[in-house]
C-alpha cells in the first residue's frame, strides 16, 4: 500500500520532502479524520520549509491543499494570504484576508478583524465598504487615532465621488468623537462649502 511505501522512506530518511509530500497526499486521498489530521501536519511542515527556504510558491500550494483538508484553520489562512499578498496574487489574499477579518468579528475579536482589514486595505485602498468596517470597528474598541484616520479616508473618497452629504456625515462623526480635530473641522467646512448641505 503507498502509505506504508512512505512511512518506510520516512523512517530511514525523515527529512525527505518528497515522501513527506506523497505521505501527505495519500492521507488527504484516504478522507478518514485521522489521515486528514495528520495530512494537515505533514502540510502545514512542508509549507513552513518552503517559507524558510524562500519558496513562496511551493508553501502557497501547500497552504492551498491544508485549507482544502481544513478551511476552519485560521493560522494557515493567514499564512497563505501572507504568501499570496507577497506573491503579488492580492484579489486571492484580500478574499482570504476578509475571511479571516470576518471570522475575528464574529468571535468577538475586533482588534483582530482591524489588522486583518487593514491587510485588505492595502492592496484596496479605496474600498469604502472596508472603510466603513474599520470606522465602526475602531470607534467600538475606542481607538480614536485610527478612527480618525480611517474616517478622513472615507470622507476623502465620498468627497471625491460626489457623495458629500454622507462624506459631511462622516466628518461630523469624527468631530462629535474629537471635538478637537481642526483637520476634521476643515474638511467639513469644505465639503459644506461644496454646497452639501
Amino acid at each position: 500500500e503507498a502509505e506504508d511505501a512512505w512511512r518506510s522512506i520516512l523512517e530511514l530518511a525523515p527529512g525527505q520532502e518528497n515522501a513527506r509530500e506523497g505521505l501527505a497526499r495519500t492521507l488527504e486521498n484516504k478522507g478518514e479524520v485521522g489521515a486528514t489530521e495528520e495530512a494537515v501536519e505533514l502540510l502545514v511542515a512542508l509549507a513552513d520549509a518552503a517559507d524558510d527556504s524562500g519558496d513562496t510558491e511551493r508553501s502557497v500550494a501547500y497552504r492551498t491543499r491544508v485549507l482544502a483538508v481544513d478551511p476552519d484553520l485560521t493560522e494557515a489562512r493567514a499564512a497563505l494570504a501572507r504568501g499570496l499578498l507577497d506573491l503579488g496574487r492580492f484579489s486571492e489574499a484580500r478574499a482570504h484576508f476578509i475571511v479571516l477579518a470576518d471570522h475575528a468579528r464574529a468571535n468577538d475579536d475586533p482588534a483582530l478583524a482591524i489588522d486583518y482589514y487593514e491587510k485588505v486595505l492595502e492592496t484596496d485602498a479605496e474600498n469604502t465598504e472596508l472603510l466603513r468596517s474599520q470606522v465602526e470597528l475602531t470607534r467600538g474598541v475606542g481607538d480614536t487615532d485610527k478612527f480618525t484616520m480611517y474616517s478622513l479616508r472615507l470622507a476623502g473618497i465620498l468627497g471625491k465621488h460626489d457623495q458629500l452629504a454622507e462624506a459631511i456625515r462622516v466628518c461630523r462623526g469624527i468631530v462629535e468623537t474629537d471635538p478637537g480635530n481642526n483637520e476634521a473641522r476643515i474638511v467639513l467646512a469644505g465639503y459644506l462649502a461644496r454646497g452639501g448641505e
